[in-house]
């Protein structure tokens, strides 16, 4: 049986908010951030495919749950939690990893870019057997501020396992948000 991990999130690029002035200029909006941000609670839902193997394609549903917590706007430490469960098999995915956040100027962390290596474990079971395995993975999005501390968090994630014939996972996550404070 082959074992597969599971990370939240997917790659969006940010347009900035743009409204006219009476005189007709461009005037730019954005929202900032709580002066001293140092939590992230996160959470969502993803669509999830793997490519290779003998199963081919195949499309699955999850739920996720992350904690960040800030040593600057731009580094992080994070743990996620992912839950899947699907045709009998349920995948438990517990990883931690720095998030690295890009800033654009003037900008805070909820309107970032960020890219996150992880490790961690992975534990799935199938018809009364079950095995756990290191997952290792990558994760890249954008955060979208919504308002001063809650962002939406698309992302995609690459994660794979070290069982045998394992395959990599892709994971998509367009419903995935953060309070940040």
């Amino acid at each position: 049986m082959k074992m597969f991990s599971l990370i939240a999130s997917a790659m969006v690029f940010s347009a900035s908010a743009m409204a006219a002035s009476p005189s007709g200029t461009a005037i730019s909006h954005s929202i900032s951030a709580p002066s001293a941000v140092q939590h992230e609670i996160s959470g969502g839902t993803n669509a999830q495919f793997r490519v290779g193997g003998g199963d081919g394609f195949k499309d699955v549903t999850t739920i996720n749950a992350g904690y960040g917590y800030f040593f600057s706007e731009m580094l992080e430490a994070s743990g996620n939690f992912n839950l899947i469960h699907s045709n009998g098999l349920t995948v438990y995915t517990l990883t931690v990893g720095p998030t690295f956040n890009f800033l654009q100027a003037n900008d805070t962390v909820l309107n970032s870019f960020f890219l996150s290596p992880v490790i961690g474990l992975a534990r799935a079971s199938y018809s009364g057997l079950s095995t756990t395995d290191f997952a290792y993975g990558l994760e890249v999005g954008k955060r979208f501020a919504l308002t001063s501390t809650i962002a939406w968090k698309p992302s995609i994630a690459m994660t794979n396992t070290t069982a045998t014939g394992s395959d990599p996972t892709f994971t998509i996550s367009p419903i995935a948000f953060s309070l940040i404070f």
